[in-house]
């Protein structure tokens, strides 16, 4: 027999040659490379003090007045304290009574329930899932920058079993829509969103 290959050069001496060493260099700078590339174009993720000018100091929000039919009374005050606690957690600005670099305003116009999925039972429709949906106004005026002012509507919503009562969900529905609103307003003010 002749087998060619016990002729051939071994692996070990392949590794040697020139050719490997200039391999194994390259391999080497372009991993370097990379790491520094990696390294110097890390970028910071958050929310705290995002978009806020460091010439910004302080904001004032007034409390949100409540025009929407059948809410509960409490809604008011709970949700701008929410708004309030978002803003002096996720920024480093100062809460002011009235007066504030930023200003923000606004009203709960909209607390309505209906519907979100109909079942039929026996040849009747049905309510299976109702949803209660929230709606604020809010007016933010930036006193250093008017291009950043605006006026919007905020709307969001959370669902509830059919079989339950809204009396009886009705404070973890506000609870839960007041979160997604006021971090919806947060982002908008401070993110550009």
């Amino acid at each position: 027999m002749n087998w060619v290959f016990l002729n051939e050069p071994s692996t070990e001496k392949l590794m040697n040659t020139a050719y490997a060493k200039a391999t194994r260099r390259s391999t080497n700078c372009l991993l370097i490379g990379l790491c520094i590339l990696q390294l110097s174009c890390r970028m910071k993720y958050g929310l705290s003090d995002a978009s806020v000018s460091p010439n910004l100091k302080s904001i004032s929000i007034a409390t949100f007045q409540n025009f929407a039919p059948l809410s509960p009374p409490y809604l008011s005050q709970n949700f701008t304290e929410g708004l309030r606690s978002l803003v002096s957690s996720q920024s480093r600005l100062k809460l002011l009574v009235r007066g504030g670099d930023l200003i923000m305003t606004g009203k709960i116009t909209g607390y309505a329930i209906a519907p979100a999925a109909v079942s039929s039972v026996g040849g009747q429709s049905a309510a299976a899932i109702n949803r209660l949906t929230i709606t604020v106004q809010v007016s933010f005026v930036n006193t250093q920058n008017p291009k950043q002012d605006f006026e919007q509507s905020f709307s969001q919503f959370a669902d509830f079993p059919a079989t339950s009562t809204l009396s009886s969900e009705e404070g973890r529905l506000t609870r839960e829509i007041q979160d997604k609103l006021t971090q919806d307003i947060f982002n908008r003010c401070f993110s550009n969103w």
